[in-house]
């Protein structure tokens, strides 16, 4: 089946941002799931809470990437798998804030200049909220798509990876 937004003009470049930005959604939220899956299996199977000074699972994504850097110093058993964390923790961190800009910007113009929207985004990290204009060109999309589908099959490799040998140290 499928849906079409009534007044999306078929093949125009809005409907290429529409699908864009639902692309990121969906991909970003199967990473993020991941990522998400990913600690808190280290966190039950390692019982590492504690070893790591924390007293509760992170829960930003900020907070998810440097426990998983954490947890490759501070867990023997994850020592061969730290470059391979370093990847992941450094993919998701190149794209974190493309997908935030994206998915929590507003769209400042619908109208698209060479193939290029303006976004709005108010940015509230510092002490005075300012508002804050990005570009978003649809050409870019075929490099993000790529990085998205390689960080989602990288984590989820990496995390089944780590499962089998957590299994293999928790049952030897």
């Amino acid at each position: 089946m499928q849906i079409r937004p009534k007044n999306v003009k078929p093949g125009s470049s809005y409907e290429s941002l529409l699908l864009t930005l639902g692309f990121i959604v969906v991909q970003w939220g199967h990473c993020e799931q991941t990522l998400e899956i990913f600690v808190n299996t280290i966190i039950d199977d390692y019982s590492v809470v504690a070893s790591l000074k924390r007293k509760r699972a992170p829960r930003q994504i900020t907070d998810k990437l440097k426990f998983l850097t954490d947890s490759a110093y501070q867990i023997e058993a994850l020592s061969e798998f730290r470059s391979d964390l370093a990847a992941v923790v450094t993919n998701f961190e190149s794209l974190k804030q493309v997908r935030h800009n994206l998915i929590h910007g507003g769209l400042a113009s619908p109208i698209a200049i060479n193939s290029t929207y303006k976004f709005i985004r108010l940015d509230t990290l510092h002490t005075t909220p300012e508002v804050v204009y990005f570009d978003h060109d649809l050409k870019t999309f075929p490099a993000l798509e790529a990085r998205l589908m390689s960080l989602g099959d990288d984590i989820l490799a990496l995390a089944q990876r780590i499962k089998v040998n957590m299994n293999s140290h928790i049952f030897p």
